[in-house]
């Protein structure tokens, strides 16, 4: 199976997060230019941050949105990229903008490296996780996607999704570590079950006391009546 579009978002994101700052500390450390102007450095990320912000979120409903079915086993390769580029493209746009504009400027590139890959795994990847749950499937990237034109995506039917929805109910867990809880809840309601009868039984018995209290007074009366019949004739010795 290849790597859903989550797995890519996860995988790639912390990837290119991990070289950006890598790059970042190399840079600082090597390069006293890079440490110049922080005050731009900082207004410029903002600026980044921002537009990842809008972008992001907005990229991903588009591409779920325009999602188009695919059925097993013809899904394809998930188009994942080579996680071998990420490095490279960090370094080479890092060394670019600093040869053109300076080393605080290789500096910005590469802590805005960092910010493109949070925002993939952090807030996109659970993005994606949401509809998909949602939705019952799964989402794959295909053939067609580029950087300005966007993010293709098909998508494949979770059947086990869907069975927990038949088995379990539309609020059914998603996951088998949910399916597990409900297995565990299920003795336990049994158990309230049990104590319910328990209850009713206790009850029951309860009810059966004063049957109980009848038959003791009964003992005590016929005590009091054998008791009066022995009076005459203690009189009668008198």
């Amino acid at each position: 199976m290849p790597p859903t579009y989550r797995e890519r978002l996860r995988l790639e994101g912390v990837t290119l997060a991990g070289c950006g700052m890598l790059g970042s500390l190399v840079l600082l450390v090597a390069a006293s230019e890079s440490r110049a102007d922080p005050m731009n450095t900082v207004v410029q990320l903002v600026g980044v941050a921002l537009l990842l912000a809008w972008l992001g979120p907005r990229s991903v409903r588009r591409a779920v949105a325009a999602a188009e079915p695919l059925f097993s086993p013809n899904v394809g390769s998930g188009e994942p990229t080579p996680l071998w580029q990420l490095p490279v493209v960090v370094v080479g746009l890092a060394v670019l903008a600093g040869e053109l504009a300076g080393w605080d400027a290789g500096l910005r590139v590469t802590l805005g490296c960092v910010l493109v890959g949070l925002t993939q795994f952090v807030f996109l990847e659970p993005m994606v996780a949401v509809r998909e749950r949602s939705n019952r499937c799964r989402y794959f990237r295909v053939k067609g996607s580029r950087i300005l034109r966007g993010t293709r995506l098909g998508y494949v039917v979770d059947k086990s999704a869907l069975r927990r929805v038949r088995d379990h109910g539309p609020d059914a867990p998603s996951d088998a570590a949910d399916d597990q809880d409900v297995a565990e809840v299920a003795p336990a309601g049994g158990g309230g079950e049990d104590a319910g009868e328990a209850q009713e039984g206790d009850r029951t018995s309860g009810s059966d006391e004063p049957g109980v209290g009848s038959a003791g007074a009964t003992e005590v009366a016929g005590d009091r009546e054998a008791g009066a019949g022995e009076e005459p004739d203690g009189l009668g010795e008198r």
